[in-house]
């Protein structure tokens, strides 16, 4: 294992951790990029080592957000038993898809991911008007030009949550790609439940989700690149460090004001984003 391998990955790691405490940020757009491109790493080995560092701040979070009160565990529960099956799908049809399309790993688009940023910068905007406009204490509002209930009875917001968890699991299942995130979006977007509550509850639905797709990741990878013992630390190191930035970011979320929170989640994603961006094109030429 070389000094440089841990130079890179090891802050990339602690970063990912930050931005899984404040939304379930995925260590995939960080991490495929340059243990697949840069450093060669198998590209199985390279999906199970970033589901692994998602299911470790996955677990932190959700831990942290049961100690807050801010985990809805029968709902948790219920879309994860839903997500589970279609991850397992998900990774049937990657024993298919994955080996054919191997290069569309090289190049991962941060693009959408940088678009939700700017969407709580939105968010973090109107919780600063309604705060200067009562004075006081004002319920986490979901910015959406949609209900959640009413309207044509054949459709509202709610109806696009199975279907947001089954795309969601899919990816999962399909590209090794954590959730967390969308997960969060979709129960603020469908449920509208508050930012806390709703990445509390995404991350008990990833934890579980990671742990199947890893798992059958885990058993795809060629056997001329079984994880050896330095492997093995590494695996650990990074699930370590970005374990303990899920803890430091944690600690900074849920000390912050909705306004903040927005702000924090906004900077957070923008910068993930960048960073992948900027990371795709450098290893790309």
């Amino acid at each position: 294992m070389s000094l440089f391998l841990l130079v890179v990955l090891v802050p990339l790691a602690f970063v990912i951790g930050i931005g899984a405490s404040a939304i379930g940020v995925t260590a995939w757009f960080l991490m495929v990029p340059v243990l697949f491109v840069l450093f060669g790493f198998d590209l199985y080995l390279t999906l199970f080592i970033s589901l692994s560092i998602d299911c470790g701040n996955a677990l932190i979070m959700t831990v942290i957000a049961g100690q807050n009160q801010q985990l809805d565990l029968k709902q948790g529960l219920r879309l994860s038993l839903f997500a589970s099956a279609v991850v397992i799908l998900g990774v049937y049809l990657g024993t298919m898809f994955i080996p054919e399309n191997k290069e569309l790993f090289k190049s991962p688009s941060a693009f959408a991911t940088f678009l939700f940023g700017l969407g709580f910068v939105r968010r973090g905007i109107k919780q600063g008007r309604l705060e200067a406009d009562s004075h006081a204490s004002v319920k986490d509002p979901v910015v959406s030009v949609l209900p959640v209930s009413g309207g044509h009875k054949w459709f509202s917001r709610a109806t696009l949550l199975f279907p947001g968890v089954f795309s969601t699991g899919l990816q999962s299942g399909l590209f090794g790609i954590g959730g967390g995130m969308m997960y969060s979006i979709f129960l603020m977007f469908c449920r509208a439940y508050p930012t806390l509550k709703a990445t509390g509850t995404a991350m008990l639905i990833s934890l579980i989700t990671t742990l199947i797709a890893g798992t059958g990741i885990f058993f795809q990878i060629p056997a001329a690149h079984n994880i050896d013992r330095q492997k093995i630390i590494l695996i650990l190191l990074l699930v370590l460090f970005s374990m303990i930035g899920t803890i430091s970011g944690a600690r900074i979320a849920y000390s912050l004001s909705l306004r903040k929170l927005n702000y924090l989640i906004a900077s957070v994603i923008i910068f993930a984003a960048s960073l992948a961006i900027i990371q795709g094109l450098i290893i790309g030429s």
